[in-house]
């Protein structure tokens, strides 16, 4: 069975957010994870607690894996390691620096 997330405008969020630079830039695609913070947002959870409860769905999810290959080397899931893009040796700006609203800084 197919589920499709919908916020019932017939698409015109997202093709809204198709057309928004911030989204054009950084190549980015309105996934499940978008329409999750419209529905945080709706429901009055702060912004900063977005990645908090990004990170509350994965976790079963996380453990499993990690469960997984600690008790079990012969049928462990492993991923190859890839390429990240980072150039080593170049520091991270500090939080204070990034471009991102105060109250995700000061709770970072």
């Amino acid at each position: 069975m197919l589920v499709v997330l919908t916020t019932g405008d017939g698409g015109v969020t997202e093709r809204i957010a198709l057309a928004d630079d911030y989204f054009i830039r950084h190549k980015l695609y309105p996934n499940a994870g978008f329409y999750s913070g419209i529905i945080y947002q709706a429901t009055g959870f702060p912004v900063a607690m977005f990645p908090v409860l990004f990170a509350i769905g994965r976790m079963p999810g996380w453990l499993a894996q990690w469960q997984e290959g600690t008790t079990d080397p012969e049928e462990r899931i492993s991923r190859p390691g890839s390429p990240s893009g980072r150039r080593f040796g170049v520091r991270a700006a500090p939080a204070a620096e990034l471009p991102f609203p105060d109250s995700v800084v000061s709770w970072c």
